[in-house]
């Protein structure tokens, strides 16, 4: 259809009255003859649709894992996981001496 018949249909339009009555008859008409093609619908092969099940099963376990560890930061931070207590001092060496609180022997 050439921009003429754009043109005309849309001043019917515009137009409004009987002259837009007639055009929206007429381009009612008009649609129900032009012939509307469905696109052609294309298979997959089967080593295709293999290959996107494996590529969701790994996208799926890699969001179960970011999951994890989204949960185990927030109850980190949240409070409800204690860090582990750090080691006690350690005691003298067996070749060197005591010493005492301040530091002397």
């Amino acid at each position: 259809m050439g921009p003429e018949l754009w043109i005309i249909l849309a001043a019917a339009f515009v137009g409004g009255g009987a002259i837009g009555s007639g055009g929206t008859l007429f381009a009612q008409w008009l649609f129900k003859q032009i012939e509307t093609r469905e696109p052609p619908v294309r298979t997959l092969a089967s080593a295709e649709v293999d290959l996107l099940r494996a590529d969701i099963q790994d996208m799926t376990r890699h969001v179960h894992n970011l999951d994890a560890r989204l949960d185990f930061q927030e109850r980190l931070i949240g409070g409800s996981l204690t860090p582990p207590a750090p080691p006690g001092r350690l005691g003298p060496r067996e070749d060197e001496p005591a010493r005492g609180p301040d530091g002397t022997t």
